[in-house]
């Protein structure tokens, strides 16, 4: 275990770093262990380490948490709270960002004429929400309505499989994105997370209601309000990429007779 902490700089400091690069070369398997308050760019040796655990600032019990963890004691559960750039010019980065004119995509080489970086992915090391657990979880028959009525609510539902012979905790979160608005939309924002229980071996159906308040945003005029339209909604277990892809429609208001 090697345990690395930070300075002013947003990349581990070179005398915290040097007895982690040391210890990675023996060929031994080590586990970095990041005492941080903020995002880190990891590189290097730390960056390809077997096992990285953000440990923050836990206070007294830290030694015994992180014990706990790295002998299986305990099982890690947590998640970002906010996103691991690749590289320091990136920041400020977040996952709710606006999309440019021509986004660019994780296709490499990159279309031409695309916005991105020439030296680094246009995406983060580690995003927000991203987090792992010593089982394998994934997402099973996902769910929802393809409409929500002007009043109502949305509901989605979708059971998590633990795959592997560990009890673990899943973190079901999800995103959503205004395909159009009278403002422009982050490209995705989280609008709903839940803990699930899943016992080795088992599987646990979880749901989540949406209503029209979590689709409203500060419009132009400085009033409040959602517009009906098109929503894309993305249900993850590891922070806004991959999981399921699904849409809906919020339907206009119906004037009153």
């Amino acid at each position: 275990v090697a345990s690395i902490a930070g300075t002013l700089r947003i990349a581990p400091s070179s005398t915290s770093a040097r007895p982690w690069r040391n210890s990675a070369t023996t060929g031994t398997p080590v586990v970095a262990l990041l005492r941080h308050g903020r995002a880190l760019v990891l590189d290097g040796a730390i960056r390809n380490a077997p096992a990285i655990l953000a440990t923050w600032f836990l206070g007294e019990a830290t030694g015994d948490a992180v014990g706990d963890v790295i002998f299986g004691i305990e099982g890690p559960s947590g998640h970002l709270p906010v996103s691991f750039p690749f590289a320091s010019g990136q920041q400020p980065w977040s996952y709710d960002h606006r999309a440019t004119g021509r986004p660019a995509t994780d296709a490499d080489p990159v279309e031409g004429g695309r916005a991105r970086w020439r030296d680094a992915p246009d995406r983060a090391l580690y995003s927000f929400g991203h987090g792992l657990t010593y089982s394998r979880l994934t997402l099973e028959d996902v769910a929802l309505p393809k409409t929500m009525a002007w009043d109502g609510e949305l509901a989605i539902e979708g059971n998590v499989r633990n795959g592997g012979d560990r009890d673990a905790v899943a973190l079901v979160q999800l995103y959503i994105h205004d395909r159009v608005a009278s403002r422009t939309r982050p490209v995705q924002q989280l609008k709903r997370f839940v803990r699930v229980d899943v016992g080795a071996g088992d599987r646990r159906k979880f749901t989540m209601n949406l209503a029209r308040v979590d689709l409203a945003f500060v419009a132009q005029d400085g009033t409040v309000r959602a517009e009906p339209g098109d929503f894309d909604v993305r249900i993850a277990l590891n922070g806004p990429s991959g999981g399921t892809r699904l849409s809906f429609n919020l339907a206009p208001r119906i004037p009153k007779s």
